[in-house]
């Protein structure tokens, strides 16, 4: 008789492409894009090679489905703008915290805020997500000037605020209130939405 000489419990099909997924973002996490590979995602996930394969064709693959989020940022963005862009500054800090807290967002966050710094893939992934697709299209409908510079402008503050707060578990940072983070990072993001920039070419 042939035996396997995979070990590892077998997934059904209705869970294995979730082993892979949660698998591979904490392998990426913590090796990053290059010291990941499919393999160790595989034998991670106790499945066959060939399966991640199967689902994902290949590691870059793979990596985007990890990095995808559940939601749309083209709509999120514009439904906060919407309301006005009074306490914007306010209502994003609010809904970043939220996406941190929330089981289907704080791990593809994580991630793409891990590998970021040294993975080009995600660096574009999150220019793409919060200053392409997502803010920078909002501002720009409610009629502010320099929309994608007010939007990377917002973002440096968001991701900082992330990093800190949830990834690398900075205190008193870490553990204070999201009311209390809102409260002192809402007003700094409005600066970036209403008040007036500085000319291109700095100060002299």
């Amino acid at each position: 008789m042939v035996t396997s000489t995979r070990t590892g419990r077998r997934p059904g099909p209705g869970t294995a492409r979730d082993d892979i997924l949660n698998t591979a973002r904490a392998l990426f996490a913590r090796d990053g894009f290059r010291g990941t590979t499919m393999r160790a995602v595989a034998e991670g996930a106790g499945v066959d090679p060939a399966l991640v394969t199967h689902y994902f064709g290949s590691k870059q693959g793979l990596f985007d489905a990890v990095l995808e989020l559940p939601f749309d940022p083209r709509t999120v963005f514009q439904t906060l703008v919407a309301a006005g862009t009074e306490e914007l500054g306010e209502r994003l800090v609010r809904f970043f915290l939220s996406t941190w807290t929330s089981d289907g967002t704080a791990g593809p966050l994580a991630t793409l805020v891990r590998t970021v710094i040294n993975e080009p893939t995600a660096a574009r992934t999150l220019e793409r997500l919060l200053v392409q697709d997502g803010l920078g299209p909002a501002l720009a409908s409610a009629g502010l000037d320099e929309p994608e510079l007010r939007a990377a402008m917002i973002a440096s503050q968001l991701v900082g605020m992330g990093l800190l707060r949830f990834v690398l578990r900075i205190e008193p940072l870490a553990s204070c209130s999201d009311d209390l983070a809102v409260a002192n990072f809402g007003p700094a993001i409005q600066r970036f939405v209403t008040a007036p920039l500085a000319a291109q070419g700095g100060m002299e």
